[in-house]
């Protein structure tokens, strides 16, 4: 192979022709040999992109985009440029198309039906083709090529899907034709491998989105057997709004699942950070769990607190936001507890579960319902504080017994949050 891509395009040209050629199978292969492997899709496409150069395809930038499925983002790009490397770019969902995009060749392309168009970058009496030439031109950008790949109704994403792509050359002549023949016999290589480690990015956004991180992990790699479970020791992390339920009664009813999105945002996002997994949403509360197996268990319990207490900052900046526009406020509990827990699946034969059960579960549960009896938004269990270790801002709030636990616990609280 290297001694092909040491050869000028002439001599491959007069041996075979570049489509045929077996520089442009060996890049047909190193496609085939990535999906076999499993890549990023950063990575398959700069390496893609290395390797049009490399047989000789004069090619200056290459892109490609595609949609998505996540939470967040609706679409990301790829962009390459032989000067620059590989950047990606994430699009967050949005009701209406921007600007940029109805001004685009895709865009234009989808609306007229049209798979496969070239366009020489250059300002004529009526200005560009498209906006975005005028940026292509000033790099020297002397010929735009687009393919758009479409994707079969697989029922993943709804409507159309596929994988928009573009070439562009500096070479004042533009692409040979026989140049575009090879970049459209490794565009439909590449747009399959494309697919196939999409759908691999979409099962980990799914599983990560509805089950958490840690349970994701597990079920993508096959327990996903009914019973299986596993005894690990955790930090507890509970959660619950207070009088959420009253709210809901005198609510709009399209007020209630905004409002509850944004005190699930102020609990879950410092959470995650911490290193912690949110196991569970239940109804107006959160149970979460920090993995404390192998870990040095002061570490994680100290980012268990510093999560509580981000979750009660960003809490506060929004009841002062939600009260300046005359909107309803509330305020959460927060348990943090420790001990061991059955984590694996619960559940009927073909709809299952993946949480986290256990004495230690309800003990924290139990222990929530003294927040609001002890007016304070922030309880440690006597055997968190424990393996918190020695934290000078940590003071007892007393022994407490609860009716049907075996034993009574002694409940501590951060002095100074």
């Amino acid at each position: 192979m290297g001694q092909v891509m040491n050869q000028t395009l002439k001599e491959r040209i007069d041996s075979n022709t570049v489509a045929d050629s077996p520089a442009v199978q060996n890049v047909s292969n190193w496609l085939v040999q990535q999906g076999l492997q499993g890549c990023s899709l950063e990575e398959l496409f700069s390496g893609y992109c290395t390797r049009l150069v490399e047989i000789g395809i004069p090619l200056w930038r290459g892109h490609i985009g595609m949609r998505i499925l996540h939470p967040v983002y609706g679409s990301q790009t790829f962009t390459w440029r032989s000067d620059e490397g590989i950047v990606k770019d994430a699009f967050e969902y949005s009701p209406s198309n921007s600007e940029e995009w109805i001004q685009s060749p895709y865009f234009w392309m989808i609306e007229n039906n049209i798979d496969a168009h070239s366009w020489r970058i250059e300002k004529t009496a009526d200005g560009y083709a498209f906006p975005i030439f005028q940026q292509f031109d000033q790099h020297n950008g002397a010929e735009y090529l687009a393919r758009i790949v479409g994707y079969g109704e697989d029922g993943i994403i709804e409507g159309k899907t596929g994988l928009l792509s573009s070439y562009i050359t500096q070479r004042p002549t533009g692409f040979s034709s026989e140049e575009v023949r090879a970049i459209d016999r490794l565009t439909n290589r590449l747009a399959l491998l494309v697919k196939t480690l999409l759908n691999i990015e979409i099962s980990k956004n799914i599983v990560d989105t509805y089950i958490g991180r840690e349970a994701g992990r597990r079920v993508l790699k096959g327990e996903i057997r009914r019973g299986y479970h596993s005894i690990i020791p955790a930090a507890i992390y509970f959660a619950d709004l207070r009088e959420f339920t009253s709210l809901t009664d005198r609510l709009p009813r399209e007020e209630v699942l905004p409002m509850l999105d944004s005190y699930f945002e102020c609990l879950v996002k410092p959470l995650i950070e911490a290193g912690g997994d949110v196991l569970n949403f239940t109804g107006d509360g959160i149970l979460g769990a920090f993995n404390l197996e192998g870990q040095d268990e002061t570490q994680v319990c100290h980012a268990a607190v510093d999560a509580a207490l981000e979750s009660f900052r960003l809490m506060n900046d929004l009841n002062r936001k939600r009260s300046a526009d005359g909107l309803e406020t509330t305020t959460f509990d927060i348990v943090l507890h420790s001990g061991n827990v059955a984590f694996g699946n619960v559940g009927a034969l073909n709809r299952l579960d993946f949480t986290a059960i256990g004495p230690a579960i309800n003990e924290a549960a139990r222990i929530e319902q003294l927040c609001d009896a002890l007016d304070c938004n922030l309880l440690l269990s006597d055997r968190f504080t424990q393996l918190l270790g020695a934290c000078p801002s940590v003071k007892s709030l007393g022994v407490h017994a609860f009716r049907g636990l075996r034993r009574s616990y002694e409940l501590y609280t951060v002095s100074d949050r």
